[in-house]
């Protein structure tokens, strides 16, 4: 205190200064200024004065009643955030002709705008060699929040393609028996509930809506099944439509269904024959390799196990987009020492399809510049038939149509496999 006392004390005939004054506002700089005569009283009004300012100050925060008081305009709500096909709770999946993508998203997308505005289901297309083994079909995606709403969406679908002339044709096949066929990808691990206890289910449910459906079995050799195919057979639109929707509704009952299907983002599945001898080179220590592989190629990669008639040999599943699928098998077969041995196999049959097609157009210009317009024989042993040979051109412009069996998740081939010598060999040699 004597500190402070002596530092605000003023000399004589000197003016006040900045600290004085500052001094002065504390407790000890008003006891100081005392001392030498500074009196630092508040400022005060008279009691007219004050009562005014009082006044003055309540009339500015409280606005008399003769004065109107201003709306007050409240900020526009805001817009619903829009959502996306992620956000839906069901997903359905089907495989479509990518020749019927347009007849289904109708003229400017109007059938795809429709189906939105009256359903609230979001329809999508993958994109060619996305998610399918063929670059000949798509995967169709619908997301909705309810199965009624899928059950419509697919409806207006299929009436929309009934509307484009001939598209509906298309969608037949000699192996479905001139009926409409269409597929549609559930998760491997809810085909049981679709057919039921020794096939019930799926039979009543063909029984309902006269239509035919088949779930397709598992892969031979697979490491892993994450998905199958479920092949409908119906005479019209109408019946195609009733029997998706009793798949649908049975899929939702299914709790793992949702978390399922979302994983099921391609049907693109192959199966490698490796010796067993080189399933380490394969898997690494601890599974070290294979991890990185698949992380790396953003492929799922899983090996059987060593049993059937051949246990020297194993077999390597590869499931992902196609062309992921497409690098992953030669990497495992440079892994394994195959590669070059597949190849070869390759060229060789690249030079024989390549030796068809010429012995065809030669073939085809003779009979032309003859005359003749249906050839009913083939002059030459072991060359295809011109009809024969044009009616398989033809078919393989059209969507192939899967065999019992045999769909989408069958792998095309299984490399260095007896049976693809066999299939090749038998190709290749047409009686006459």
């Amino acid at each position: 205190m004597q500190g402070v006392l002596t530092a605000a004390k003023l000399p004589s005939g000197s003016t006040l200064s900045k600290v004085a004054v500052q001094a002065a506002t504390s407790r000890a700089g008003v006891f100081a200024a005392k001392q030498q005569g500074i009196v630092t009283q508040p400022r005060t009004l008279p009691r007219s004065q004050s009562a005014a300012h009082v006044a003055a100050s309540a009339a500015v925060a409280e606005p008399s009643s003769a004065q109107p008081v201003a709306p007050v305009t409240l900020p526009p709500p805001s817009r619903k955030v829009k959502k996306s096909i992620n956000d839906s709770t069901f997903m359905f999946k089907f495989i479509v002709p990518d020749t019927l993508v347009g007849a289904f998203l109708g003229r400017g997308g109007g059938n795809v705008n429709r189906v939105k505005e009256e359903t609230g289901v979001y329809v999508q297309f993958t994109k060619p060699g996305t998610a399918v083994n063929s670059e000949r079909d798509r995967m169709l995606i619908l997301a909705a929040d309810t199965v009624e709403q899928g059950k419509q969406a697919v409806a207006m679908l299929l009436d929309g393609v009934a509307q484009v002339d001939g598209a509906l044709t298309r969608l037949r096949s000699p192996q479905s028996g001139e009926r409409l066929f269409f597929q549609q990808v559930i998760p491997a691990m809810c085909a049981g509930n679709i057919m039921g206890p020794a096939g019930e289910t799926i039979k009543g449910i063909g029984f309902r809506t006269g239509s035919s459906l088949l779930v397709e079995p598992k892969l031979a050799n697979a490491a892993f099944i994450p998905f199958r195919i479920v092949d409908f057979a119906s005479p019209d639109a109408a019946s195609l439509a009733a029997a998706v929707g009793e798949v649908m509704e049975r899929l939702v009952q299914d709790e793992k269904y949702i978390e399922g299907i979302r994983e099921v983002q391609s049907v693109c599945m192959r199966i490698i024959k490796i010796p067993h001898l080189r399933v380490g080179a394969i898997l690494g220590p601890g599974g070290a390799h294979v991890k990185t592989l698949q992380e790396m190629l953003k492929v799922k990669i899983g090996v059987s196990e060593p049993n059937g008639p051949d246990p020297e040999t194993r077999y390597v599943t590869l499931w992902g987009a196609p062309l992921n699928v497409k690098v992953a098998i030669d990497v495992v077969l440079l892994t394994t020492g195959q590669l070059q041995t597949e190849i070869e196999r390759r060229a060789a049959a690249n030079e024989r399809q390549q030796h068809s097609e010429w012995q065809l157009m030669a073939l085809e210009q003779a009979y032309l510049a003859s005359g003749s317009s249906t050839p009913r024989s083939v002059p030459t042993v072991g060359t295809p038939s011109i009809a024969g040979s044009m009616a398989g051109s033809q078919g393989q412009r059209r969507r192939r149509r899967p065999q019992q069996g045999q769909g989408q998740g069958q792998p095309q081939e299984v490399l260095h496999g007896q049976e693809v010598h066999e299939q090749e060999a038998q190709e290749e040699v047409v009686a006459a």
